[in-house]
């Protein structure tokens, strides 16, 4: 089970954590946007951590309240070096309905949010022209961090989101270690592609990424092997 970490604070009550991972990802903003230096060095730092954070938790918590309504009790919530995830207190072994719901609920959230920033954006209510440019600019920020969150989580990669659904709208017709290999041999196949695309474009964190996930398909490739 993951380490919660840090307690932040309670969304919908929900308890909220930074784990060392996420403590890491900070500092390596921190050290990446503020090489204005100054106050605009910080201000940018600052919201870059709150665009990106807050477009992750709100993922987290459109699984988080999706889930608590369908009965899987309560989660809590820990932001990471790599996103978030929702750990559940209650019982989790529902129907497969109920279970593509709460997985499919996380990129809901994100793309909402992307369509309401795309047409703030596009059509700026007045306010909007009183805002500093730093703020101006997160939302153009939001609009595109939360793009890259739904088309990434919705990947049919396992564990993400879109190889979590895979598998079980799978689990509809095909059982034990068959289902596990199917699923992996898609998410294989998805991960050459993306690595393909990040190489060519040189997304260094993206192929950092793409490598740890690679890894835990090939552990869990492994274990059904056996």
């Amino acid at each position: 089970m993951p380490t919660r970490g840090i307690y932040l604070f309670d969304v919908a009550r929900f308890p909220v954590f930074l784990d060392t991972g996420g403590l890491i990802f900070i500092g390596l903003i921190l050290l990446l946007q503020m090489g204005g230096g100054g106050m605009v060095g910080i201000l940018g730092a600052f919201l870059w951590i709150v665009a990106i954070y807050g477009s992750i938790l709100a993922h987290e918590l459109g699984h988080a309240v999706v889930g608590r309504r369908l009965g899987y009790g309560s989660a809590d919530i820990v932001l990471s070096f790599f996103g978030g995830v929702a750990i559940w207190s209650g019982r989790t072994s529902r129907s497969r309905r109920d279970q593509l719901l709460v997985t499919l609920a996380g990129p809901a959230v994100n793309v909402v949010l992307c369509i309401f920033f795309l047409l703030l954006k596009t059509f700026p209510p007045p306010f909007i022209s009183l805002l500093v440019p730093s703020l101006r600019g997160l939302i153009d920020d939001l609009y595109w961090i939360n793009l890259m969150l739904a088309a990434f989580n919705i990947l049919p990669i396992f564990p993400l989101d879109g190889g979590q659904a895979l598998r079980t709208a799978l689990a509809y017709r095909i059982r034990g270690s068959r289902l596990v290999r199917i699923s992996l041999q898609v998410s294989f196949a998805t991960l050459g592609l993306v690595m393909l695309y990040a190489v060519s474009t040189s997304h260094i964190f993206l192929v950092f990424i793409l490598a740890q996930i690679a890894f835990q398909n090939w552990q869990e490739w492994q274990q059904v092997r056996r």
